[in-house]
């Protein structure tokens, strides 16, 4: 898949909405914590099952848990602890 190089946000939307599954991994990354980054010289990475990452934005932020599942064809981990509950 060619990288996109439009600057309109329509056509980011497009490609993004488009996009194979294994190209939607790129979409599921990342930031290392400090320690991580020293080991392993890189800023971010691709989210697997098993890692164990911390919420930054919502109702659970500062919450931490282990990913339970990636689903690539949605975009959306599924993290062991935090669950949205609806009426």
């Amino acid at each position: 898949m060619a990288r996109i190089t439009s600057r309109q946000p329509r056509k980011q939307r497009k490609a993004r909405y488009n996009a194979p599954n294994h190209a939607r991994g790129r979409f599921l990354s990342a930031s290392l914590s400090p320690e991580l980054r020293g080991k392993y010289d890189i800023r971010r990475t691709r989210v697997v099952k098993g890692d164990t990452v911390m919420v930054l934005r919502g109702d659970y932020a500062d919450d931490e848990g282990v990913v339970d599942s990636v689903d690539t064809k949605a975009c959306k981990l599924i993290v062991h602890g935090v669950m949205v509950i609806k009426a």
